[in-house]
C-alpha cells in the first residue's frame, strides 16, 4: 500500500513538472513574441524616421547645405534621443556629413540605413542606430514578471499539490484508519455483544442462583476453606438473614465461629468433623448456633465442599431442628414415662398381689383376735396379749394398705370432699408431726370446688408430703407452705406431670406443699416414687410410693419441682367434681346386731371361711360355707329360699366372685350379697354398679365394718 502511495505521488510530481515546463515554454514564447514584436515595431518606426529624414535633408543635401543637414540631423537626433542612439550621414568615401550619437553605446541596438541620391554622381548613406535597451529591459521585466508569476504559480501549485497529496494521504490514512476503526468497532461490537450475552447469562445465572439460594427453607452459608480454619462468610441467603437476625453486611463480616456455641465447636473439632468433610466432600452433623439476640437453637448442618475459581469453598445448609429436638426430647420423656409407668404397673401388680395375699392372712389374725377378745370375760389376763396381737396386725395392715395404695388398689371410700376443710381439720396433727424449727404456713382457698376422693388417703398424702418437707429442712430453721387452689390444666401441662395417663384437660383442684430445705438432685427426683427408695436412714421407702398410688387411683397427677440447696415443691392435682362436698367423718354403729336365718360364706381360703362363719354366727346366723363360686351356686340352688345373706370373696379359682354373683342373680334377683376383697371399693363398685350388690367390705376388716353393712338388711 505504501509503494502504491509513493508511485501515485511521483505521478503527481511529474505532472507538476510538465505543467511547469509548459508554463515556461508558453511564457518564453510569449516574451519572445512580444520582444520581436517590439523590435519589429521599432524597426518599422526607424524606417519611417529614416524615410522622414531622407525627405528632410535630401533637398538640403542636393543644395549642398551641408551645415543645415548637419544641424537637422543633430536636432532631430536630440529630439529622438530616447530611442535613437546615433544618426550619421556619410558619403561613400566615408566623409561624415552630419552625425548625432549618445555618449555611450547601447547594449542592444538596431541599425537602419538609407542611401540618399544628392547628385547625379554621388550618393550619401543615412544610418540610424536605434537603441533596443528599453525593449530588452521591458522584455526582461516582462520575463521577470512571467518568471515570478510562474514561480508563484509553481509554488502555489506545489503547495496545492502538497496539500492535495497530504489531503489524499490523510484521506487514505483516514480511510485506512476508518477501515481499521470500523473493523475495531465491529470487533468491539462483537466483543460487547459477546460480553453482553455473557453478562446476561451471568445475570440470569446469578438470578437463578440467588433465587435458588433465597427460596431455600434452610439457612445457606458459603465460606472459603483456609489453612487456619478461620474464614468469613462469602455469601448467605435471605433465610439466614431472617433466621439469625443479622443484615447481609453484618453476616459478611462474620465467620462460622461467630454463630456457633463454643462448647459445641470444641466437640466438633474433637470429633474430627472438619477433616472428615475435606476427605469425603460431604458431611451432615448437628451443632447449636447463636442468633444475634443471643438465643441458642439446634441446627442440622449439611456441608458440601465445592471448588470455585481454583479455591475450595464449603456450602452449608443449616436446618433449624428445634421442633425435632423438642419432639425427640418429648419422645424420650414419653418413653421414660412409659417405662416408669410400666415399672410402676409391674411393681404395683406385684405389691398388690403380695398385699392381697398378706391381707387374707391379716384378716384371719385380726378376725380371730377380735372373736377371741369378745369371747373372753373382762379382766382376763390374756386379753392384753390379744390386744397386742390386734395392734401388730393393724400395723401390718397399714403396711399392706400402703402397698395397695402404691398399686392404686387401696381402700377407697369415695365421696365429694373439700380439700381446704380436710387440711383445716388436720392442722393440729400436722403441727405436732413436724420439726419445732419448721414453720407451717397456710394459704388455703375457702371457695374450692369439691373432689371425689377418699378422705383417709387424702390425709395420708398431705401427712406424707408435710413430714417429708420437715425432714428436708432438718435441724435448720425453715418454712413449709401448704396451699390449695384451682387451676385450668391443658394437655401439655398434664403431660409433663408424673402419671401421664392421658388425664383429661380441664379444671383441677391442687394441694401444694413447698419447703426451703435441702432440695433434691435430678437423679434423686427421678427415683422418689420408686418402692423402697428412701433418702432417710430409718425410712422404708413406701411413703411416696403410696402417695403416687393414691393419686393414680384418684385419676389425678402430681408435679415435682426441686433444686438442690433451694427447696422442693410437690403439687397434687385432682379433677374437679360437680357434687357438693360432704363431711369426711363417718359414724360407726356400735349397737349390737342380732340376726337370724341362714347365711353362706364363700372364700377359697379355709382360714377366712372359718373366720367369716364365726363372725356371722356371732350375729345369730346359721352359716354354710363354699370353697369357690361354683360350689356357692350349687349350695344356693339347694337352699335358695332359706339363705338371707351371702358373704363372698371376689378373687377365687374356677368361678370368681363376679361370675358367681351373676349366676346367683339369675337364680334370685333379690339375693343379698356382701363382696369382700383386698382391693379398693371404687374398683369393685365399678364392676357391680346398678346390679343390686348389698355392700362391699375391704380386707382385712373388723366385725364393726361388717355390722355397718348388714344393717341395710
Amino acid at each position: 500500500m505504501t509503494v502504491q502511495r509513493c508511485s501515485g505521488n511521483v505521478n503527481y510530481w511529474l505532472l507538476l513538472v510538465l505543467v511547469l515546463a509548459m508554463q515556461i515554454i508558453v511564457a518564453w514564447s510569449s516574451v519572445s513574441h512580444l520582444h520581436h514584436s517590439q523590435v519589429a515595431e521599432i524597426n518599422s518606426i526607424s524606417k519611417k524616421n529614416i524615410f522622414f529624414l531622407h525627405g528632410l535633408i535630401q533637398d538640403e543635401l542636393q543644395n549642398k547645405n551641408y551645415s543645415t543637414v548637419e544641424s537637422l540631423l543633430r536636432k532631430w537626433g536630440k529630439s529622438h534621443s530616447e530611442n535613437i542612439a546615433k544618426v550619421v550621414l556619410t558619403t561613400k568615401n566615408g566623409f561624415i556629413l552630419g552625425a548625432y550619437q549618445w555618449d555611450s553605446t547601447p547594449a542592444h541596438s538596431l541599425a537602419v540605413e538609407e542611401d540618399i541620391l544628392y547628385s547625379y554622381r554621388g550618393t550619401a548613406t543615412l544610418k540610424l542606430l536605434v537603441s533596443l535597451d528599453s525593449v530588452y529591459q521591458r522584455t526582461t521585466r516582462i520575463a521577470t514578471i512571467f518568471a515570478v508569476v510562474i514561480l508563484v504559480f509553481t509554488l502555489l501549485l506545489v503547495q496545492m499539490t502538497q496539500l492535495y497529496l497530504r489531503q489524499k494521504a490523510l484521506t487514505h490514512a483516514l480511510d485506512s484508519r476508518s477501515s481499521a476503526l470500523s473493523k475495531t468497532v465491529d470487533n468491539l461490537k462483537k466483543q460487547i455483544a459477546a460480553r453482553t450475552a455473557a453478562e446476561e447469562a451471568r445475570a440470569e445465572s446469578e438470578l437463578k442462583y440467588r433465587s435458588l439460594m433465597d427460596n431455600q427453607n434452610d439457612a445457606v452459608f458459603l465460606h472459603r476453606v483456609k489453612a487456619d480454619g478461620i474464614s468469613i462468610f462469602s455469601e448467605v441467603n435471605e433465610r439466614a438473614i431472617r433466621q439469625y437476625g443479622y443484615t447481609r453486611e453484618e453476616f459478611l463480616r462474620l465467620s462460622p465461629l461467630d454463630i456457633s456455641l463454643p462448647d459445641d465447636l470444641q466437640k466438633h473439632r474433637a470429633s474430627g468433623h472438619a477433616q472428615q468433610l475435606l476427605e469425603k466432600g460431604h458431611l451432615v452433623y448437628e451443632i447449636r448456633h447463636i442468633k444475634k439476640t443471643g438465643q441458642i437453637f439446634p441446627v442440622e448442618i449439611s456441608a458440601t465442599v465445592i471448588e470455585w475459581q481454583g479455591e475450595k469453598y464449603v456450602l452449608s445448609a443449616a436446618r433449624d431442628i428445634t421442633e425435632r429436638v423438642q419432639m425427640q426430647e418429648k419422645q424420650q420423656h414419653l418413653e421414660k414415662q412409659l417405662l416408669h409407668t410400666q415399672k410402676l404397673e409391674s411393681l404395683g401388680v406385684l405389691a398388690g398381689g403380695i398385699a392381697h395375699d398378706f391381707n387374707n392372712i391379716l384378716m384371719a389374725i385380726l378376725g380371730h383376735s377380735e372373736l377371741a377378745e369378745r369371747g373372753l370375760a373382762k379382766g382376763t389376763p390374756v386379753t392384753k396379749n390379744i390386744r397386742q396381737i390386734k395392734l401388730a396386725a393393724e400395723k401390718a395392715a397399714e403396711l399392706t394398705n400402703q402397698m395397695l395404695a402404691y398399686s392404686g388398689k387401696g381402700k377407697f371410700v369415695i365421696e365429694p370432699l373439700d380439700l381446704t376443710t380436710i387440711i383445716q381439720e388436720m392442722e393440729y396433727m400436722l403441727s405436732v408431726s413436724i420439726s419445732k424449727k419448721s414453720v407451717l404456713c397456710y394459704k388455703l382457698d375457702e371457695q374450692l370446688p369439691s373432689v371425689e376422693a377418699d378422705a383417709t388417703q387424702i390425709r395420708q398424702i398431705i401427712m406424707n408430703l408435710v413430714i417429708n418437707a420437715s425432714d428436708a429442712i432438718g435441724d435448720k430453721s425453715g418454712v413449709i407452705n401448704l396451699s390449695t387452689g384451682i387451676m385450668a390444666c391443658d394437655q401439655n401441662y398434664l403431660r409433663e406431670a408424673w402419671l401421664d395417663e392421658n388425664q383429661q384437660a380441664g379444671s383441677y383442684v391442687f394441694v401444694e406443699v413447698t419447703d426451703n430445705g435441702c432440695g433434691m438432685a435430678p437423679e434423686t427426683t427421678a427415683n422418689i416414687f420408686d418402692p423402697f427408695f428412701t433418702t432417710k436412714f430409718t425410712g422404708r421407702g413406701l411413703g411416696m410410693s403410696a402417695v403416687l398410688g393414691i393419686v393414680r387411683g384418684h385419676k389425678g397427677a402430681i408435679k415435682v419441682y426441686s433444686e438442690l440447696g433451694k427447696g422442693t415443691t410437690f403439687k397434687v392435682l385432682l379433677p374437679v367434681s360437680e357434687l357438693p362436698a360432704t363431711s369426711a367423718v363417718q359414724a360407726e354403729s356400735t349397737a349390737p346386731l342380732q340376726m337370724t336365718g341362714l347365711a353362706l360364706v364363700v372364700d377359697d381360703e379355709e382360714l377366712l371361711r372359718e373366720l367369716g362363719k364365726n363372725m356371722l354366727e356371732l350375729f345369730g346366723f346359721t352359716v354354710l360355707t363354699a370353697v369357690d363360686g361354683r360350689e356357692a351356686v350349687t349350695i344356693y340352688k339347694q337352699h335358695q329360699t332359706d339363705i338371707n345373706l351371702v358373704l363372698m370373696d371376689l378373687t377365687m379359682p374356677h368361678m370368681d366372685g363376679e361370675e358367681a354373683f351373676r349366676e346367683l342373680r339369675r337364680l334370685d334377683p333379690n339375693v343379698k350379697v356382701i363382696m369382700s376383697s383386698g382391693y379398693n371399693e371404687q374398683e369393685v363398685a365399678q364392676k357391680f354398679v346398678g346390679k343390686g350388690l348389698l355392700g362391699f367390705v375391704q380386707k382385712p376388716y373388723q366385725i364393726s365394718a361388717l355390722q355397718n353393712i348388714m344393717q341395710k338388711l
